[in-house]
């Protein structure tokens, strides 16, 4: 797991340190050099004296300067584009949303990773340090990666017995701070939104299931007793009640209360009915669908993204076979 505040990423595996670069300095400095003023007063004779190797390093590090931009927008807009991720690596400025889980978020951010692959691909990085040269091609591999990914819709099959928002909710509890009152209540904001997370995975599976996109049924069978768990433990019994236990000195009895009585609330009208609602849905109608076979083979397109898989894993082109 990444430390918190790290820098951006590049291929979710390599860290650089650019945020020296601050974003609000770099763009005054660019709005700075191009006023006309600016460039109308320096003397013609310093600009021909100008080396062509100085020239040189002038645009490497301006591209630079420009490729260090582009790493942090694009670390930016993965963590809006994952709150959970964001809490997790110590950045809480989204600590009050989840993640979007609607086909329209995927085909969006498809889109959104093509135009940062097109934007990192147009960079020369010529000059540039080996760290950051090499930063550009784990960048270019891995949105080509998950742009390429994106054909077999994996948000379509996004359950097993392991893993889905019906259990990575649960996490909410040890990922989110609780030290103060807004805490609490960016916690309180987060928990209204888990009907809305199920709901949507629920969506998600209906058209797999219309795509003939389906896990192998004995594990859709462990997720139903896993959601039919959470659902029937009501009240100080939910997983989603723990912060309760215990509240930080400096949240004052009478608020303790509030926030006791809005998050039990919550519990026991939106969360607990979703949970019910997405265990039957699982059990009468998602699980008597699973496929038989349990090799991705079984899936349509199943010899492709075992080679797809294999690329990913091993950054190779190795067969199957081989």
């Amino acid at each position: 797991m990444l430390e918190p505040a790290a820098e951006p990423f590049v291929a979710k595996e390599t860290l650089m340190n650019f945020r020296a670069w601050p974003i609000c300095s770099l763009m005054l400095l660019l709005s700075i050099t191009a006023l006309p003023g600016i460039a109308a007063s320096s003397p013609a004779s310093t600009l021909e004296a100008q080396s062509p190797e100085t020239a040189q390093a002038s645009n490497t590090e301006s591209q630079r300067t420009q490729f260090l931009s582009l790493l942090d927008e694009e670390w930016q807009y993965e963590l809006r584009s994952d709150p959970e991720m964001a809490t997790t690596l110590g950045d809480n400025r989204y600590n009050d949303r989840l993640t979007d889980h609607s086909p329209q978020f995927h085909e969006s951010e498809v889109e959104a990773k093509r135009k940062f692959l097109a934007r990192f691909e147009a960079v020369d990085p010529a000059g540039f340090p080996p760290q950051d040269a090499l930063s550009r091609i784990l960048m270019i591999r891995n949105l080509r990666q998950e742009i390429e990914g994106a054909q077999f819709k994996s948000w379509e099959m996004p359950v097993n017995q392991m893993a889905g928002p019906h259990i990575e909710l649960l996490d909410l509890v040890t990922l989110t701070p609780f030290n103060d009152m807004h805490d609490y209540d960016n916690y309180q904001s987060r928990l209204h939104q888990v009907s809305r997370a199920l709901d949507q995975t629920i969506a998600n599976m209906r058209q797999g299931m219309q795509d003939r996109l389906m896990p192998p049924r004995y594990l859709l069978e462990k997720v139903t007793s896993e959601a039919q768990e959470i659902a029937g433990q009501k009240g100080e019994a939910s997983p989603f009640a723990k912060p309760l236990a215990k509240f930080p000195p400096n949240i004052s009895a009478s608020d303790q209360q509030r926030l006791r009585s809005a998050v039990l609330a919550t519990i026991n009208d939106e969360i607990l009915p979703a949970y019910e609602r997405f265990a039957k849905f699982v059990r009468d109608d998602y699980a008597p669908h699973g496929r038989s076979e349990p090799g991705v083979w079984a899936l349509p397109d199943g010899p492709a993204r075992y080679r797809y898989e294999i690329r990913r894993l091993t950054t190779t082109d190795l067969t199957a076979e081989q």
